[in-house]
């Protein structure tokens, strides 16, 4: 029976070792969903005054109103290895410009197309025929627009 007992025992400590070696941060979990991790090579100690929460440490100086935060524990932060690899989506949209005339061809029938000052204001918009096409007017003047549509996006300068 006692050996039963050190074997349990014995078991659970080298889980629980191994389970110790992995964490290797702070995780906060907050409740906005977000969780931000502080590595343990930081040093990161953590107290609590009134309704904060204090993160201090190597380079760590951070203060969390505890109705923000949903929970804290240790676990493992990988580094990330670099960006997602990105889809390009194969378009065969052009847009042609002549005098006060925007032409934008290859775009879904029925599909939105805006274009936009650089102050994010609408200057024109206008839906796709059953061709694909949409035409608008765009002053001239030397000005920079974003012609814009439900796949991509242009930047076109007007003379």
């Amino acid at each position: 029976m006692k050996r039963k007992l050190l074997l349990v025992l014995a078991a659970l400590a080298m889980m629980s070792a191994s389970a110790a070696d992995e964490a290797n941060a702070v995780l906060v979990h907050l409740k906005s969903g977000d969780a931000v991790a502080y590595l343990f090579s930081a040093q990161p100690k953590v107290t609590y005054e009134g309704t904060q929460m204090v993160i201090e440490g190597e380079d760590i100086d951070v203060v969390y109103d505890l109705t923000e935060v949903e929970k804290m524990d240790f676990g493992v932060y990988e580094e990330p290895t670099g960006v997602t690899e990105a889809e390009v989506k194969d378009t065969k949209v052009s847009v042609i410009c002549s005098g006060e005339s925007v032409t934008v061809n290859g775009i879904e029938a029925g599909s939105a197309v805006c274009v936009y000052n650089l102050a994010g204001q609408l200057v024109s918009k206008a839906q796709a025929s059953g061709d694909g096409s949409a035409s608008l007017n765009v002053p001239s003047g030397g000005s920079l627009y974003i012609v814009k549509t439900n796949t991509v996006s242009f930047k076109i300068v007007k003379k």
